[in-house]
């Protein structure tokens, strides 16, 4: 079996070696993207009308939906997300709603939920200036610093 590495080429044209720039575009398909988001829209615009209690919380029911061994094949990137959707959904307690009225665990509101979506699409390491620049002065910046609490008094 062929084991395909990534290297990126330093000083080049951006390209990857081994045409691994084609099988990237294939696998980062904004079509997914679109599909995702959607789903979360539905899911969000959902909260004004859905029960805030989880349809499901029989813990045996959600492990036959959401458990069971992994395929021994790969399987589309769309399948994957729909189905997960689809099992998961009835286990979800709609915690963003207005009319959720139990712990106090946060929400998502449309700005933290598309940053939070930036960082992970950026997928940035944070422990070094080096690692990544915008995260080493961010993580420094006063407003940032204040906002979250980091480094009180000893920065």
């Amino acid at each position: 079996m062929a084991t395909l590495v990534l290297v990126p080429l330093v000083g080049g044209t951006g390209g990857w070696v081994g045409g691994a720039a084609v099988i990237l575009r294939a696998i980062f398909s904004r079509d997914l993207f679109h599909v995702a988001a959607d789903h979360a829209a539905d899911f969000l615009e959902s909260l004004v009308d859905r029960p805030v209690r989880a349809e499901e919380s029989d813990p045996r029911v959600l492990r036959a939906a959401l458990g069971g061994p992994l395929p021994e094949t790969g399987v589309a990137a769309r399948l994957v997300l729909d189905e997960l959707v689809e099992r998961a959904g009835p286990g979800i307690v709609a915690s963003q709603s207005p009319r959720y009225f139990g712990f106090v665990v946060g929400g998502s509101i449309p700005a933290s939920l598309v940053a939070d979506w930036m960082a992970a699409a950026w997928d940035q390491n944070a422990g070094g200036y080096l690692l990544s620049p915008a995260s080493g002065v961010l993580w420094t910046s006063p407003g940032f610093v204040e906002s979250v609490g980091v480094c009180r008094g000893s920065c």
